[in-house]
């Protein structure tokens, strides 16, 4: 169980707690009149409980499913690559190239 999986399951909470002001939205506005303050509560408490297990469920079996693919390994090193795509994050990023230039002072940045 790894930082990844972890960071997956909890994107669920910030999508929950939307579901929750979508809920509490439509009660505000008139589109839906819950008959009591229980039955308001429930909906929302059920709306992000129904959201939970959906994204988790998602996760779980077509998350898995979807990215299934076998690791294969380089068949070129990665001096063999730079000699012909010489292009990484720091020399291709435009916010390091600048900073290259003004900050830095290199020539060429």
């Amino acid at each position: 169980f790894g930082t990844e999986k972890a960071a997956e399951r909890m994107l669920a909470l910030p999508g929950a707690s939307l579901i929750a002001g979508t809920v509490l939205q439509t009660f505000q506005v008139g589109a839906v009149t819950p008959s009591n303050e229980f039955v308001a509560g429930l909906s929302v408490v059920g709306a992000v409980a129904a959201h939970i297990t959906i994204h988790l469920l998602v996760l779980q079996y077509i998350v898995l499913w979807v990215g299934r693919a076998e690791h294969r390994t380089a068949e070129s090193s990665y001096e063999e690559v730079a000699s012909t795509n010489p292009g990484n994050w720091f020399n291709m990023n435009p916010i390091h190239c600048l900073r290259s230039r003004y900050v830095h002072k290199h020539d060429p940045p």
